[in-house]
């Protein structure tokens, strides 16, 4: 749906009206529901989208006109009153000399063509006027790819000049397309919906106030990127997509103890002596100043418009005030701020009074600039309901809060997360990579926090954006327990390897910081099964084509720097190359099978955590197995949901005639996955079965002691009397050997977990079926004892 050209049909591309009711009567049947993704922030730039041709060819006189974010003022008087349209593969005289602009007409009115994209005619055009003639007139402007970084006069999705953002805020916007999609809540075809990209919206609350009120008991969740320590605003809905439990979950199996030692591993190895802070203020900026230097410039305008005469009598001038909005921006810890038409917030007054001191302590020559942009910012009070349109400082910041998103978006996590690789298994969407893992005291206070505010909000460890796979970073993480280990190796290969790079430009590719990357990054995705490894070559060297790009230390704007990317490729090919004898492989194959397995038994605590944690746990597809998906388009690719039946149904099948034998069938071979689908099979089966203990039931993290105790999680689920728990080992190289289990009272001695009080003591494991006695404490070894991790129910 980012693309959408007409929010209130259903994509013909997908089937017609009658199929989808089809469609939707069986999921009924099913007992199922249907969360519908929406994107109420923009649509496609597209002749396809009638609002948007419609204001090209009528202007004011369209009923459309305040749909989109355009800013018909614009200064620069070839753009003023028109919309730019920079969609251009080069400068347009160059384009009209080749003759690639041209007049055409067909049922809908006449336009210019460029290459597969039309821009309609205002009415009056005379036919026989050429077309550099009648250019000038129209209400769109033709330009250069580029210019949509340098200029630009509406607001898009990122940097993205193919989709413009609507107004959403306007209560005529938010009707007219929303027609459909609440119809369809209405008849019951829908029963919730997913809001994409909430942060562009200007007042997202107001937003999401209209929609509850419209959409009733629909179930919505919101993607709303959250960093740590901050949570979700009280909006009218049941939670987040899930990326802030992704990224505590994950935590949990990274030693925290280990941070000084990966410090030094990554900083010798690489070179690199910026710190984790200079690093993200550094791509901040760099994404400000290529991808949106346009949206800068209409900022820093606004901002000198804010400030008054006044102000701008300080003798500031407007470089120095994009300078300091640029360092302010970057310096903001969060995606953005939510102050709105009836409230600051004191939360986002101290986030916004942080991200000026940080920036001024930066730039101390820049101190009249900041105190005009501070002076905007702290002026912006928010009126009273209903009196009328929000003073310039104010407007202001409700049109900042729009772009910050952006720059965190593009310079964190599609900049930082690829150049920033002191542990992999850290940089996710909403993640902190600079937190170096979570303690259970950390995870059982975020846990009894969602159960309090928002108990059914979404429980993720994989989604379609994710960098990596769930059961990636899960192995990757393995690496924090042996620090020493992942020294060793790493300047062995880098040593096996030297001769496979290649001086590019005087420069030996990959550089250690990328070729740190690739390590891990084989380490966590290489295949289990020999018939995989030609696919997964190709799949890494996609991979890493993104990784160069993303990264933008080799690259400039769209264009890539190919001599590095084809070098890098080269030398992942000649690295996995088991065409003839290489001895890097035969030092790597060993420990990355002793990777893969210390990672299963993570993926499985990590499963058994999303399941049991307040919220509805989601598995993203094909997820159901072992996940070694790298970021898209990897983690899009085709997934053999047949075999998913046929290894699911033997499950069921066998499991309530031998539950013991399946248990040590699916223990015996980790390979293929099915130990991971026997859990989730069992665990969401104990779920959907007890789901007074699961839905809304209050949480209480619990203690272990003994002496394993720091390699256990623990808590409890607690509904009217009756309780579940949930217990997980962790960092398992110290506790058990290669291929082993953490099972028994041989592994776990006196560890044990504190049970709530007034149990009844007697327990039955869900996963294994076992029973364990314990009323105030159970022995962690009689828990695990058959299966390395355990959902206990209290039996009466």
């Amino acid at each position: 749906g980012y693309d959408i050209v007409d929010p209130n049909a259903l994509n013909p591309e997908l089937g017609t009206d009658e199929e989808f009711i089809e469609l939707t009567d069986q999921v009924k049947k099913r007992g199922m529901g249907w969360i519908q993704d929406i994107v109420p922030n923009h649509m496609a730039y597209h002749h396809d989208n009638e609002m948007l041709m419609d204001i090209l060819r009528r202007g004011p006189d369209s009923a459309c006109y305040g749909y989109f974010d355009i800013d018909w003022d614009y200064p620069d008087e070839t753009i003023r009153g028109k919309v730019l349209a920079p969609f251009l593969n080069r400068p347009l005289g160059e384009c009209l000399e080749a003759g690639e602009i041209e007049k055409v007409e067909d049922e809908r009115g006449r336009w210019v063509r460029y290459k597969d994209r039309l821009f309609p005619l205002v009415p009056t055009e005379t036919p026989y006027i050429p077309v550099e003639e009648l250019l000038p007139y129209q209400r769109f402007v033709l330009r250069f790819w580029r210019y949509g970084n340098w200029e630009i006069n509406y607001r898009r999705f990122f940097n993205i000049s193919g989709l413009i953002c609507l107004r959403v805020e306007d209560p005529d916007v938010f009707s007219n397309t929303h027609m459909l999609v609440l119809k369809l809540l209405r008849t019951g075809s829908l029963t919730g919906l997913r809001i994409d990209h909430i942060d562009g919206l200007m007042d997202p609350a107001g937003y999401l106030e209209r929609l509850r009120r419209e959409a009733r008991d629909a179930y919505i969740v919101v993607e709303k990127v959250l960093t740590w320590g901050e949570t979700l605003r009280p909006w009218k809905v049941e939670g987040t997509t899930g990326y802030d439990f992704l990224n505590m979950a994950n935590g949990l199996f990274c030693l925290r103890e280990s941070e000084d030692e990966f410090d030094r591993i990554y900083s010798e190895f690489t070179d690199l002596r910026a710190s984790y802070e200079e690093m993200v203020r550094d791509k901040k900026l760099l994404v400000m100043r290529r991808l949106l230097s346009g949206e800068i410039d209409n900022l820093t305008r606004r901002l000198d418009e804010a400030a008054g005469e006044d102000l701008r009598a300080l003798g500031t001038d407007r470089d120095a005030l994009r300078r300091a909005l640029e360092e302010t921006i970057a310096h903001l810890q969060v995606y953005r701020t939510y102050v709105d038409m009836d409230a600051f917030p004191e939360t986002d007054r101290a986030t916004l009074e942080a991200a000026l001191k940080g920036a001024r302590e930066s730039q101390p020559d820049l101190a009249s600039a900041f105190d005009i942009l501070a002076d905007v910012v702290s002026s912006g009070q928010p009126g009273k309901p209903g009196e009328g349109k929000p003073g310039a400082s104010l407007s202001y910041i409700l049109n900042l809060q729009q772009y910050t998103g952006a720059v965190m978006a593009k310079g964190f996590e599609d900049t930082l997360l690829y150049v920033y690789n002191r542990l992999l298994s850290l940089n996710e969407v909403g993640s902190s990579p600079d937190r170096f893992g979570v303690t259970p005291e950390e995870f059982h206070a975020f846990n009894f926090e969602r159960a309090m505010a928002f108990p059914d909000t979404m429980n993720a460890t994989t989604t379609h954006d994710t960098k990596r796979g769930e059961d990636v970073r899960a192995r990757i993480n393995v690496l924090s327990e042996i620090p020493h280990e992942w020294r060793s190796r790493l300047e062995r290969w880098s040593d096996l390897n030297e001769d496979k790079r290649k001086l590019v430009s005087g420069r030996k590719v990959p550089s250690r910081n990328d070729e740190y990357l690739l390590y891990q990054t084989l380490l966590g995705t290489y295949p289990f099964q020999e018939a995989e490894l030609d696919e997964y070559h190709e799949r890494i060297a996609r991979y890493l084509r993104k990784v160069t790009r993303e990264a933008k230390v080799h690259t400039r704007d769209r264009e890539s720097d190919h001599a590095y990317e084809d070098a890098f490729v080269d030398f992942a090919d000649r690295v996995l190359d088991r065409s003839a004898a290489n001895p890097f492989l035969e030092d790597f194959t060993p420990f990355q099978r002793k990777i893969a397995h210390y990672g299963a038994l993570n993926s499985l605590s990590q499963t058994l955590l999303k399941i049991c944690s307040p919220g509805v746990p989601d598995f993203y597809q094909g997820s159901e197995l072992w996940d070694l998906s790298l970021v898209d388009p990897d983690n899009r690719r085709a997934v053999d949901f047949g075999a998913r039946m046929r290894l699911l149904e033997d499950i069921i099948r066998v499991e309530n005639d031998d539950l013991s034998g399946l248990m040590r069938e699916v223990m015996a071979d980790i390979t293929d996955g099915r130990i991971k689908l026997f859990l989730v099979q069992r665990a969401l089966a104990a779920r959907r079965d007890n789901l007074y203990l699961f839905e809304k039931a209050g949480y209480q993290g619990l203690d272990a002691a003994g002496e394993h105790a720091e390699h256990v999680v623990s808590f409890a689920r607690l509904q009217s009397g009756s309780c579940a728990v949930c217990i997980v080992p962790r960092f398992l190289t110290r506790l058990v050997a290669e291929g082993e289990y953490p099972l028994g009272r041989e592994v776990w001695g006196d560890t044990h977990v504190m049970m709530p009080a007034s149990v009844s003591g007697r327990w039955k494991c869900a996963i294994s079926g076992r029973h364990v006695v314990g009323t105030d404490s159970i022995s962690v070894g009689d828990a695990l004892g058959v299966f390395p991790v355990s959902l206990l129910l209290e039996e009466y």
